[in-house]
């Protein structure tokens, strides 16, 4: 348990460490020591040779060599005659500052240098290359303590150095801008990554391999003028280019706000909005808060007219909105002829997903995929012909087109199957195609129904046009999918088979029994 004594010796120690300056009058004199009362509250001890001959209550000045824990402080005047310049290398240590030294001599360790009134050691591996006897060099202090009574102080040159070129370096990085050009020397060829070069203050940069322009040859030690791309955040690495710098376009745009213009549409991004191509380089963006009114997205290459809203040459960036068009054909035929209406139209072209029919003079209408077949695998050739006419339904406006729907016009045959078809029910039906998962089968509404090839049973061959019985084993309209098996009703047969080779045995007379001597004995 910590006593409320030693709890004062505590942050009296605080107040108290090596190196500090104390006076203390005197309390006790023995032989070879004196006490004084230096406020720490445990008496601090001098050699009696230091002071002479004092008298009790006489008042001492001297420096804190030794603390020991709740031991007596040992104190000593020595230090006192080279106290400025140890309080001089104590705070340069503390604060990280240079000091100005004069080297005095050179020794078996290193150099020693003057500071104030006492002698400091400069290593020979933290001394400069070239130095001489009563050279004044600027260091940074590495050490300043007490030993036996001693200050003891050592300086680096290397380490002033070393602070000082990087906060050259820092200095030169600051005054870079971001497109500024600057030469350099290379330092480092990589084929794959780039070009290591080295600028001034011993900054090194980096050209990566795609800023290099094609068919730019290099060597070691070329002096290059290269440009500043990106300053890395930290450290003292610079990205640069030997690219020259693209000319703002925008600087040439005889654009400006409120004016219309033309463009088309180049790509769009979720969450930014559609980006069109005004001329060759130049981009403009409608924001994508701009587009509620557009309804479908647009596709690329698509012509549209645009008023221009914002134009940011420093950013390089153009807003545009589109301009409403007045005239909208396929809206009228849709007032005239709503949805689920019937209408005659001309198929103009038919592609692998989408059809379009010709409606009337200006007004042109689209069949999706989805809406030309209740089959997932019609094929859109195969219903449509270019040049035909047909009878299609109104289904809505798709923009600048009448959306139209073919199979609107039929039945949706899934709406009937399950009450036709029952699990368990045995039906005949034709193979129409065979795959490596199993066999797809040609019902009479116009649908397929899969045999998977576990319902299969082993050995047996199925070829498109062959008429199989199978029976049911699920029906699932929501998914649009039948299912088929034949291993039931192969058992059943194979059963009735069997009976009927037992039916001929029994009867077989070679066998020694006939059918009435059998009766007769299952009879008593």
């Amino acid at each position: 348990m910590v006593t409320e004594f030693e709890e004062l010796l505590k942050a009296q120690k605080e107040q108290f460490s090596t190196g500090s300056v104390v006076k203390g009058s005197v309390v006790k004199i023995t032989d070879s020591n004196v006490y004084l009362d230096i406020g720490y509250k445990i008496e601090g001890v001098i050699r009696r040779y230091e002071v002479g001959d004092v008298e009790i209550g006489q008042e001492i000045e001297a420096v804190i060599v030794k603390l020991r824990g709740l031991e007596n402080p040992i104190l000593s005047t020595k230090p006192l005659k080279s106290f400025k310049g140890f309080s001089i290398a104590k705070k340069a240590l503390e604060e990280k500052t240079p000091i100005e030294v004069t080297v005095e001599s050179k020794g078996r360790p290193g150099f020693f240098v003057q500071l104030e009134d006492i002698r400091a050691l400069m290593p020979f591996g933290e001394a400069p290359r070239h130095v001489n006897i009563g050279d004044k060099i600027k260091v940074l202090v590495t050490k300043a303590t007490y030993e036996n009574g001693k200050p003891i102080v050592n300086v680096s040159y290397k380490e002033y150095e070393n602070i000082e070129r990087h906060q050259k370096q820092l200095e030169f990085i600051n005054s870079l801008e971001v497109g500024s050009t600057i030469e350099g020397k290379v330092i480092k060829i990589d084929p794959e990554k780039g070009i290591t070069v080295l600028l001034k203050e011993g900054v090194r940069g980096f050209v990566p391999h795609y800023e290099i322009p094609k068919g730019t040859n290099v060597k070691e030690n070329d002096t290059l003028e290269v440009r500043v791309i990106k300053k890395a955040k930290k450290g003292n690495f610079i990205i640069l280019s030997l690219k020259k710098p693209k000319k703002n376009i925008l600087e040439t745009l005889e654009l400006k706000e409120g004016d219309k213009t033309e463009g088309k549409v180049s790509f769009y991004k979720k969450g930014k909005g559609l980006f069109v191509e005004l001329k060759e380089g130049i981009i403009a963006l409608v924001p994508e808060e701009s587009m509620k009114d557009i309804g479908k997205p647009l596709k690329n290459g698509t012509k549209l007219k645009l008023v221009v809203t914002r134009i940011d040459k420093d950013k390089k960036q153009i807003d545009v909105n589109i301009v409403p068009s007045e005239e909208n054909p396929a809206a009228d035929f849709i007032k005239s002829n709503p949805p689920n209406t019937i209408v005659k139209g001309k198929v103009k072209t038919v592609h692998p997903n989408i059809a379009f029919i010709e409606l009337g003079p200006n007004v042109e209408g689209i069949v999706k995929k989805q809406d030309m077949s209740w089959l997932k695998n019609a094929r859109s050739e195969e219903l449509l012909t270019p040049g035909e006419e047909k009878e299609f339904m109104v289904l809505g406006l798709d923009g600048k087109k009448v959306k139209l729907g073919l199979k609107q016009l039929t039945q949706n045959p899934w709406s009937v199957i399950p009450e036709r078809y029952k699990p368990g029910q045995q039906v005949e039906l034709t193979v129409k195609e065979v795959r490596p998962f199993g066999t797809f089968l040609g019902l009479p509404e116009g649908v397929d129904g899969l045999l998977p090839i576990s319902e299969i049973p082993k050995n047996t061959n199925l070829e498109p046009g062959q008429k199989i019985t199978v029976k049911v084993l699920e029906v699932n309209p929501k998914e649009e999918k039948i299912t088929f098996s034949m291993i039931q009703e192969t058992k059943k047969q194979q059963k009735e088979q069997g009976d009927q080779k037992e039916f001929i045995k029994v009867n077989d007379s070679s066998s020694g029994f006939k059918l009435g001597d059998i009766l007769k004995t299952k009879l008593k």
